[in-house]
């Protein structure tokens, strides 16, 4: 399922239905808050955590019911990639169409009963490789509809060269130790089983 888009959802807001726990992988979601409302929705804000073991790539979520006049430098989301510890904040001023950041939306709607669609937020654009962790932290009211996040695509390994006769046992092929014919190297998946094969040192 790589770079498959993953959707988390309470309602049919977002195309492609609900998510399956398979698809979803290990995902963790702490709500610090005194209410279920996520992060809340009664005026004295809050943190919520989500902590993935898949690296993502992308992010997207509903916003909702907020006031432009509670937003400032304390309402924040926060990436984090547990393993590199690199880490992005972006401010929820940085949504707002005069900006001038990168995650600027156009035409976002304040007030009661408005939803946003906040898209567009990947790794490349907050300058790190990718992200497993996502916290949010305000104090101010809003809610979190629904979120929709991306797997990040992993880079390839490979195997390369041949079978050669090492004369000096430096672990390097040096000029003059060539190549042995007719040995089979086996690759094999974690399970021992021989998944490809060949017979040209």
């Amino acid at each position: 399922m790589v770079g498959q888009t993953l959707i988390l959802e309470r309602g049919s807001a977002w195309a492609g239905g609900n998510l399956t726990t398979e698809n979803l992988g290990n995902l963790l979601i702490i709500n610090e808050n005194a209410t279920i409302s996520t992060p809340n929705d009664n005026n004295d804000g809050g943190k919520i955590l989500s902590i993935s073991t898949m690296s993502l790539s992308d992010f997207a979520f509903d916003l909702v019911d907020v006031e432009d006049s509670e937003l400032d430098d304390d309402d924040f989301i926060t990436f984090e990639n547990t393993l590199t510890g690199e880490s992005v904040d972006v401010l929820f001023t940085d949504f707002e169409p005069t900006s001038g950041s990168p995650f600027a939306v156009a035409g976002l709607a304040y007030g009661d009963r408005f939803a946003n669609r906040i898209t567009g937020i990947t790794a490349t654009k907050l300058g790190i490789s990718s992200f497993n962790k996502i916290t949010f932290e305000t104090d101010a009211s809003f809610g979190i509809g629904a979120i929709c996040i991306k797997k990040a695509v992993q880079a390839l390994g490979s195997i390369g060269n041949y079978v050669w006769l090492d004369e000096d046992s430096n672990g390097l092929q040096d000029e003059g130790e060539a190549g042995i014919p007719n040995v089979q190297v086996d690759l094999k998946d974690m399970n021992g089983t021989v998944i490809a094969n060949d017979l040209h040192g």
